[in-house]
């Protein structure tokens, strides 16, 4: 079966520095070929810069795009994100597109914040656990607001 569409998105997190995480997010398709890069300090989770770079764009208008993205400085990762991202970066000034990479992206230095630390404490499971439980919680179905 031949395919009509494909679109890859990868997400790569990086310690930049001992209280920064880069993401670099980048999306391709036949129309699109996105770099978007976010600075997020770890302690509160806010992003500190955000750059995007449109290797391949639909429409020159698409340029615009790299000053909404601005926008998003000084914004927090924790509850009320998606509805942030999408309030600044959606609708028909912003693009669907650019709401995608930072939500499939932000939300990840969480997960992996947690992760360094299970790796750098040596937590067993069950602490892990509990500190993805107070990271995430109200976050999804899998980690309800602690009551």
């Amino acid at each position: 079966m031949t395919s009509l569409f494909n679109r890859n998105f990868n997400v790569d997190i990086k310690e930049k520095d001992s209280s920064t995480y880069q993401l670099d997010v980048t999306m391709k398709d036949m129309y699109h070929d996105f770099l978007l890069t976010l600075d997020v300090e770890t302690s509160e989770f806010i992003i500190e810069n955000v750059q995007l770079k449109l290797n391949k764009k639909p429409k020159e208008e698409c340029e615009e795009l790299k000053t909404l993205v601005k926008k998003m400085e000084g914004v927090r990762v924790s509850q009320g994100f998606t509805k942030s991202v999408t309030s600044t970066l959606g609708g028909s000034k912003g693009c669907p597109n650019l709401v995608n990479l930072f939500l499939i992206s932000a939300p990840l230095a969480l997960n992996v914040n947690a992760t360094v630390d299970k790796k750098n404490e040596n937590l067993t499971k069950e602490e892990l656990e509990i500190l993805l439980s107070d990271v995430l919680g109200g976050a999804c179905l899998a980690y309800p607001v602690k009551e």
